[in-house]
């Protein structure tokens, strides 16, 4: 398994290669630190920085939810009322009287749509042609863009990166030969959707040392939120000629720089916000910074100890955003040695897991991806919205919510298996801050007890002034659904104290709000109603008929309460609530299923749809974007997916006979039931296809990740190869540039190919159980739930794995072949071979070797 130690060799076989110019942001380049990302454009006489940062949002919403909110019992009376379908806003006959009450009550319309905003804009530019000649690399193993200008008689070489770690954005010049004259530039024009906020504002520090600030006034339980921007210009000396830092319009300032042949200079540009509070993860930055002078205004911003320089002693009241953006702009140590610390960062990163592939498109697939997330997560940042942290201008589509389904949970979903624990606690933190309106939501929506979650919330939000989706956020499974990488951080890590602090809470408010809904709307019959699936556009049908037993609720209740239990078990707490939740749990009915005479299986969408025709009821179940498509089997997690039991055999048989290039096609329908979705969609069978061991889709699912790849590699949630492209993003119109889907489903890469190589559901290891039989591939550090990390090798027929136990607890191998051998510091070791799988106990911190022959 050594090789798996030469990632710095394999990874720059997959860097991102740009020939010439890369000018639309839909196809740009993506780095970042975390919280503070970029989307980078190349010209022929530019490079173009566009800034975002997680929580530089303009979080105001006139939403009024007592009013708003359609109360369940009033629905449910509305229905037996009317006795008609009640659908999506968009469905409604614009001729009903009764539209707008409709629309605004069930539509969940906001009057004022918060939204993320640029942060502002770094902008390097010379007097190059249309024909200067530009290449460009960006570098995988350290996160840095790397662009070359090739003039005449020489060269000018622009490194370019978002430090790691720090909300701070760096670029050095350096000129070989004779090159001409180049401008710095930072800027953050006017708000492009809203002419009322306040423009800009600069302030000079000193000669070289300046920043850029905005604010966006309170309202609506939001208080009064400025960021800023402080830019740390060149100076002269050393074969740099930098001019005075001008003003350049209002909201721009620029510099004009030269370089003598050999010649460098760096420019830093550093981001802080009123939201950021005393960042304990900045202050290693800070103590690197230079000391302004102690002010009335700014008495003793800080002390450093000398021989404790990570110590601080410091007023957090005394050190303004604006101050902390100069302190962030203006570190003591060389650009050389800051480099190296983030080439060091960027390191560890990839230490924490990598991949070796025969392979090579797939591999490059993961590395890429999993790149995307370096640049987007961080601990202790705030929570990511649909945008992720990189926004080419100051509104996008869906507002940047956090829908909380896939499009919120995406990002987090292959934390635990790559490695990545720490990532879930942005997620936790989200929950946890979150809790006071998923408890408001439940008691006004339904008067219960517990905690009821919404389709949609945003990153930063007023406790009182919430939106709600009257229609299509009623779907009940979204509760059961956010508590899952609550659990599956223990499940992976089994840190209690962890899951004390962070998760417990949420998951027994939510097992608490089921018993409660059950036991106020559950039916005689066991009939959990109304509700709809995830998003489906059918909506309410008269009688709640499709609206009964409806299979992602029939999945997440069941889910929530063993959740609920073994949590509570584990930490010994809530007895009474473990009895009541254990009865409620065997009354959750069964999710029906079977196979029908053209051996088409089939699972129920609902209580109803066993009923239909045949033909239908297999087709429309294997078609449905939530309710099939393997939801159940990812990210449900209802099955394991390699079981023998019937619903497990009902769903392969549907997703062998799912079209996964045309997934969303029905053959009875005979038309696309979901136009303009992504056939990358987390629903489009992929992960469900692994999981199930379909082995003939693994040649489709290879090629539906590299067709969602543009020219240079980036990832894109369209495929150009089949003519995906919206209008809006070839037509450059507006806000509708869909920058946001070139970040959305960069999970799918890295969650596929690492599923391929392990998988752990239900607390069996699966070592490469969708790996092809004579491809070699090889894995370092991915975990395993149950709480081990695994490293492992598959050479021909053989399989040799490490396996460090973290907890101690008993180790599950699959092992068909019954061919398994494993050691401890060279001892043998006892497995019992139950039912294909190899089991043996562990000590905590061991690691255990083992080898099995195919």
């Amino acid at each position: 398994m050594t090789e798996n130690n030469f990632w710095r060799e394999r990874i720059s076989r997959h860097d991102f290669i740009i020939d010439g110019a890369l000018t639309h942001p839909f196809e740009s380049i993506h780095l970042g630190s975390g919280e503070l990302g970029a989307s980078v454009n190349i010209y022929p006489h530019e490079i173009k920085i566009v800034l975002g940062k997680a929580d530089v949002w303009d979080a105001r919403l006139e939403a009024y939810p007592e009013t708003d909110i359609l109360p369940h019992d009033e629905l449910i009376n509305m229905m037996a009322e009317k006795d008609r379908d009640l659908k999506a806003g968009w469905n409604f006959d614009p001729k009903d009287n009764e539209h707008d009450f409709y629309n605004g009550r069930l539509g969940g319309l906001f009057r004022r749509p918060p939204n993320p905003k640029r942060a502002g804009c770094i902008r390097l530019y010379h007097p190059g042609l249309s024909n200067t000649k530009v290449t460009t690399r960006v570098r995988l193993s350290d996160g840095t863009l790397e662009t070359k200008f090739i003039f005449t008689k020489g060269i000018l070489t622009v490194n370019a990166f978002a430090e790691r770690g720090f909300n701070r954005f760096w670029i050095n010049a350096h000129a070989k030969g004779q090159i001409p004259w180049f401008a710095l530039v930072l800027e953050k024009e006017p708000d492009d959707s809203d002419n009322t906020l306040p423009l800009p504002v600069i302030q000079r520090e000193t000669e070289y040392l300046t920043t850029i600030s905005q604010t966006i006034p309170g309202g609506f339980d939001i208080d009064e939120f400025t960021w800023h921007l402080a830019a740390r210009f060149p100076q002269s000396g050393a074969g740099v000629d930098a001019a005075y830092v001008e003003h350049h319009y209002a909201w721009r300032v620029r510099q004009y720089c030269s370089l003598a042949d050999g010649a460098s200079a760096s420019f830093c540009v550093a981001a802080a916000t009123d939201r950021d509070g005393f960042d304990l993860s900045q202050m290693p930055a800070l103590s690197d910074s230079v000391l302004f002078e102690s002010t009335e205004e700014t008495p003793s911003v800080f002390l450093c100890k000398e021989e404790t320089p990570s110590v601080f002693l410091c007023k957090e009241e005394t050190l303004s955003s604006r101050k902390r953006a100069l302190l962030l702009a203006s570190p003591k140590s060389s650009f050389e040695k800051i480099y190296a610390s983030h080439q060091k960062a960027w390191g560890e990163f990839w230490d924490a897991s990598n991949i070796a592939l025969d392979d090579a498109e797939l591999e490059s697939v993961w590395y890429r991806n999993h790149f995307g997330y370096g640049c987007a997560l961080r601990p202790g940042m705030t929570t990511l919205g649909s945008g992720g942290n990189v926004v080419v201008q100051d509104v996008i589509p869906w507002h940047g919510t956090c829908h909380l389904n896939h499009n919120f949970q995406k990002w987090y979903c292959t934390a635990l298996a790559t490695n990545h624990a720490e990532w879930i606690d942005i997620y936790a933190a989200f929950v946890n801050r979150t809790m006071p309106v998923f408890e408001k939501h439940a008691r006004l929506i339904f008067g219960l007890d517990g905690v009821y979650v919404d389709l949609a919330y945003f990153p930063i939000m007023s406790h009182k002034h919430f939106d709600t989706s009257n229609f299509m956020g009623r779907a009940l499974a979204l509760t059961g659904w956010l508590g899952q990488p609550l659990w599956n951080h223990y499940e992976y890590t089994r840190d209690l104290d962890w899951l004390r602090e962070n998760g417990y809470c949420f998951l027994k408010q939510a097992a608490v709000f089921y018993y409660n809904y059950m036991e106020k709307y559950g039916s005689e019959s066991g009939e959990i109603y109304p509700s709809i699936r995830l998003e489906e556009p059918d909506g309410f049908m008269r009688g709640f008929v499709g609206n009964r037993n409806v299979i992602t609720d029939l999945c997440m209740f069941k889910k929530a309460f063993d959740r609920a239990l073994s949590a509570a078990e584990a930490l010994g707490t809530d007895e009474e609530w473990q009895k009541k939740w254990r009865e409620a749990r065997k009354k959750v009915p069964p999710i029906e299923h079977g196979v029908d005479e053209n051996g088409e299986g089939w699972v129920a969408l609902d209580k109803h749809h066993p009923l239909k025709e045949p033909a239908v009821r297999a087709d429309t179940a294997r078609h449905s974007r939530w309710g099939g498509g393997g939801w159940i089997v990812f990210p449900g997690e209802y099955i394991d997916g390699d079981g023998g039991d019937t619903l497990t055999s009902a769903m392969r048989l549907m997703i062998e006979q799912t079209d996964l290039q045309n997934p969303f096609t029905s053959s009875v329908t005979e038309k696309n039931m979901y136009p303009g979705v992504p056939i990358i969609h987390p629903i489009s069978s992929v992960v469900p296809s692994i999981r199930l061991c379909v082995e003939k889709h693994f040649e489709p699912i290879r090629k539906i990740l590299l067709e969602h790849r543009l020219t240079y590699g980036q990832f894109s949630s369209y495929r150009l190869s089949a003519g995906e492209m919206p209008p809006e993003v070839l037509g450059n119109s507006g806000y509708l540039w869909y920058d946001w889907r070139s970040v959305e489903n960069k999970y799918i890469g890295v969650m596929a190919v690492t599923e391929m190589l392990l998988q752990s559901q239900g607390g069996v290891i699966r070592l490469f159980p969708f790996w092809l039989s004579d491809k070699d591939a090889s894995f370092n550090n991915f975990r395993a739930a149950g709480g081990f990390a695994v490293s492992a090798s598959k050479r021909g027929k053989i399989i040799e794995a490490e396996i460090l136990s973290l907890c101690g607890e008993t180790a599950r191998v699959k092992c068909l072949s019954g061919n398994f051998y494993v050691s401890c510091g060279g001892k043998k070791i006892t497995a019992a071979l139950e039912n294909g799988t190899a089991v043996f106990k562990t000590v905590a911190n061991k690691t255990y070797s083992c080898v099995i022959n195919l």
